[in-house]
């Protein structure tokens, strides 16, 4: 059985709960908390050198960070990574966009805003890259019902995480009827699980 090391409340560990609940595959979940330490301790270290989570050790024992690699590999042989090379292509663009304009924007106002951040110039800064990021997801979903067009993919599950919480950092989804609508769709989907929910097999981490 695959491993994950999973941050409950972050976006991108949910990402990859997410997959594995749509495509039903067990996963055992070990959830870390950097404020206990979890992330900087010796034996995560081990895993991660740079402390971050989620990490995938399959069932081969190979060692899998960052979020979207880790989507691909649990989605392969799946619905959710298409066969065709285009949108596969296409699929990974919008990948690209989620951790280079989407979730440095929209994730990073959310977390500023509850630690307090009271740096007003850097908020307006986010709060104009994340609409800028919704605006360009609203004009594609116009026209398509998933960012893998037709079906959902990985690049759909990499987007709603932090989309469908944008509230929380301070946007107003009223403005986008399409991204809410795709919203639903997302969660209208056969085994779908909400941010909160915890695999069967969920335990926290232990330096022993």
């Amino acid at each position: 059985m695959n491993t994950l090391y999973s941050m409950q409340n972050s976006g991108n560990s949910y990402k990859c709960r997410l997959i594995s609940a749509l495509t039903q595959q067990d996963l055992n979940v070990i959830n870390v908390d950097p404020k206990r330490g979890d992330t900087r301790s010796e034996s995560y270290l081990k895993l991660n050198t740079l402390g971050k989570a989620p990490i995938l050790i399959t069932q081969n024992n190979a060692i899998i960070s960052e979020s979207n690699a880790i989507l691909f590999y649990l989605a392969q042989s799946t619905s959710f990574w298409p066969e065709d090379v285009v949108l596969q292509t296409k699929t990974l663009s919008w990948m690209f966009f989620e951790q280079y304009d989407h979730e440095p924007s929209i994730a990073v106002r959310q977390s500023a805003l509850m630690r307090g951040e009271t740096d007003e110039a850097l908020l307006q800064k986010l709060e104009y890259k994340g609409y800028r990021a919704l605006d360009r997801m609203e004009e594609h979903l116009k026209d398509n019902s998933y960012f893998g067009e037709e079906q959902p993919s990985i690049a759909d599950i990499a987007l709603f995480a932090y989309t469908h919480n944008a509230h929380k950092g301070g946007f107003d989804l009223d403005k986008y009827p399409a991204i809410l609508n795709w919203i639903e769709a997302i969660q209208s989907l056969a085994h779908f699980k909400s941010y909160e929910w915890q695999a069967a097999l969920h335990k926290e981490f232990s330096n022993s």
